[in-house]
């Protein structure tokens, strides 16, 4: 399985991959799993849901969340379960 390096909020720099749990840093907020990580704009025939998402967006985590259900968002709306619970610096 492939892994990603994303930096998340906070210049935090970790290895993501399909089936990761993340935190959502957005209301409603909570605990997703990682289905797909879009990496680079394209035409978006990867993406479920119809925005247009600008450059600086990406990359695109499809999440399963357990109010929203599938979502797909930017990246820096999420960080790891550790920083959210505040066990790293």
């Amino acid at each position: 399985m492939k892994s990603h390096k994303l930096t998340f909020p906070m210049d935090y720099s970790t290895e993501l991959k399909v089936g990761d749990l993340v935190w959502q840093q957005r209301n409603p907020g909570g605990v997703c799993i990682v289905l797909r990580i879009i990496d680079i704009p394209q035409r978006f025939p990867d993406l479920d849901q119809d925005y247009c998402w600008d450059d600086d967006d990406y990359p695109i985590l499809r999440v399963l969340h357990p109010k929203e259900g599938v979502i797909e968002d930017p990246s820096y709306y999420y960080t790891t379960i550790e920083k959210a619970l505040c066990f790293e610096d």
